[in-house]
């Protein structure tokens, strides 16, 4: 057994997955963990060292994320055929870049962070004057490389949408900037932010 192996395994204990016994606890969990293993095998088989090893996780990391390795270009190759009637086009080597009318946009520019720790990407997150900021961005220039900014937010969940009593399993969530200046670097960054 390679040491990848055996560390994957030992990691894999520690964590729950494996009882004692080295049976699993979880047939879902096996699955994901029997798949690590048979990468981590051709992995080994490979001989990586401690110089190549860095170099192919992060290739492999971005190749199986569908990330690209060069900034993206916004020729006319690197788009789509248009998929609605206003002819928005998505990005070949990023399925996360679109272009419509106004210009090219990034979906996930921001990702919020609530006050509980929970990430997500929104159409709309309040800010102090009243207006919205969503995830999506627009893009200042090509070449692009996509960029995510974390931006932290206070979530208040409501007993209704005209949002008069705070009231925790109301069903009705609305999300405020905390710190405005966070969205600082995303304004510097890309061309709209509002």
């Amino acid at each position: 057994m390679n040491n990848y192996k055996k560390h994957a395994l030992r990691e894999f204990k520690a964590v729950g997955w494996i009882d004692a016994d080295g049976n699993y606890k979880d047939e879902i969990q096996e699955m994901m963990c029997e798949h690590v293993l048979k990468l981590l095998d051709v992995f080994s088989e490979e001989g990586h060292s401690g110089s190549t090893a860095p170099y192919a996780l992060e290739l492999f990391r971005k190749l199986a994320s569908f990330e690209p390795l060069l900034p993206l270009t916004g020729k006319d190759d690197e788009w789509g055929e248009p998929f609605n009637d206003e002819g928005c086009v998505q990005n070949v080597r990023d399925s996360a870049v679109m272009k419509d009318h106004t210009g090219a946009y990034y979906l996930d520019a921001i990702h919020f962070t609530s006050q509980t720790g929970h990430t997500f990407s929104s159409a709309s997150v309040k800010l102090e004057d009243g207006r919205t900021i969503s995830s999506h961005q627009y893009i200042k220039a090509f070449p692009f490389t996509p960029k995510t900014f974390y931006i932290d937010v206070i979530e208040t969940e409501w007993a209704d949408k005209e949002e008069t009593i705070e009231k925790k399993g109301g069903g009705w969530w609305t999300c405020k900037v905390k710190d405005e200046s966070q969205l600082k670097e995303v304004f510097n960054y890309y061309k709209t932010a509002r």
